[in-house]
């Protein structure tokens, strides 16, 4: 009875109540979007440098992460990745020899990490192999050292396809040697950063170089199937093998793994702070409900309506403005999201300022279903907290005076 009579109070002044409801659901879109925006960004960051850059889990020998010695080797590498590749939801493992040095041409040089991988292992532990150019390959040349270069570093040495890049590194002995390299293949990540410092070379050619073993690595990188799992699967590894620095990827990058975690709770702070804001407003159109009508409520409690129905009523009639704005700023929310889930919110005209430090131009918007829900709840408590002060205001309302007022 009360709800119905809280129904109909609502659309007495159609005006004023659609005026709050339409600035509910603005303010709801306004949220939920641009957190979907920021979320997405922080999402692809984190894919994207997981997939091109540092996989699920690397390991090292201990000391080797002091100083990146490239000759802390990895002792008995081939039985760790024989007991990596029997672990479920493992999608590939990757063994690497890196080497610190320098990619030089007749005009410039510049310093670079030289990774020395295994072509067909590589494939299966980043994506590398994907952002060449069309005309690109990954290590694949019948004669030569074939080398895969990021396209800033391309632009920096002055260099293309098919040409030659002389790479000078030190050796086991210490001594410094130098090889020739042929470019197969120009990539470009959504990171500029690690395009202009990381280098790709056949293992094989990279250790004969420097005088290691064939066998030998300092790096293995693993990619699994949910990245969830990192974590665990690296603790469990680290009782295993106590003399190898196993990370997973929030250990090897704990900025982004800060970022990833932050930006869950910056998304219902922002939101909050909305609801909050909105919370007043609607505050304010109630209390102007309340007195306009103070005769109408002190001859309802004249006639024996109680101060608990009073103020039942209402509370329901702010509950249920703010439940009208919030679905709508839910379900309006949902249409242009899903509008931008595929063709994504193209920055390109500040794209070199995003993949500087990491980040795509092209954002692709994302926000899970337990967020609706949650917010779901903030709107129906926005609501009642809305209510209570102009729901207080009628019940303490004396019948007697009420009546007389004109």
């Amino acid at each position: 009875m009360i709800l119905q009579i809280a129904w109909r109070n609502i659309w007495r002044n159609k005006l004023r109540s659609s005026i709050v409801i339409i600035a509910i659901t603005l303010g709801l879109v306004g949220g939920i979007v641009a957190n979907a925006f920021m979320n997405g960004m922080a999402v692809q960051r984190v894919k994207n440098t997981i997939q091109n850059e540092i996989s699920d889990i690397q390991i090292h020998y201990s000391q080797y992460l002091e100083n990146y010695e490239a000759h802390f080797v990895i002792p008995m590498p081939q039985k760790i990745i024989n007991q990596l590749s029997q672990q479920e939801g493992v999608k590939g493992i990757s063994p690497r020899f890196n080497i610190s040095g320098m990619a030089s041409t007749t005009t410039s040089g510049e310093g670079v990490n030289i990774m020395g991988v295994i072509p067909e292992k590589e494939k299966q532990t980043t994506d590398i192999y994907l952002k060449l150019d069309s005309a690109s390959k990954f290590l694949e040349i019948k004669r030569g050292k074939p080398i895969v270069i990021g396209a800033k570093l391309a632009e920096k040495l002055k260099v293309r396809l098919r040409k030659k890049i002389k790479l000078t590194f030190q050796d086991k002995e210490g001594n410094l040697v130098a090889g020739s390299f042929r470019i197969v293949g120009i990539y470009k990540t959504s990171n500029t950063m690690f395009d202009e410092r990381n280098v790709f070379v056949k293992k094989s050619d990279l250790t004969a170089i420097s005088g290691y073993g064939k066998e030998q690595v300092n790096e293995i990188a693993v990619r699994l199937q949910n990245h969830d799992k990192a974590s665990q699967m690296a603790n469990e590894l680290s009782k295993a093998y106590s003399e190898l620095k196993i990370q997973a990827w929030k250990q090897i990058s704990p900025d982004l793994a800060m970022m990833n975690d932050f930006m869950n709770e910056m998304m219902y702070i922002f939101l909050i702070i909305i609801l909050m804001a909105l919370g007043f407003g609607i505050v304010n159109t109630m209390l102007m409900v309340v007195l306009e009508r103070i005769k109408e409520l002190g001859m309802l409690m004249a006639i024996g309506m109680n101060k608990w129905r009073v103020f039942s009523m209402i509370m329901y009639e702010t509950v249920i403005l703010s439940l009208i704005g919030g679905i709508l700023g839910m379900l309006s929310s949902s249409v242009i999201l899903h509008f931008w889930a595929d063709k994504g919110l193209n920055l390109s005209m500040v794209a070199k300022g995003l993949e500087s430090i990491g980040y795509s131009a092209v954002i692709y918007p994302q926000i899970s279903g337990n967020f609706y829900v949650v917010l779901t709840g903030l709107v129906i408590l926005t609501g009642i907290l809305a209510s209570i002060y102009p729901a207080r205001k009628a019940v303490k309302l004396n019948p007697a005076d009420a009546i007389r007022t004109e």
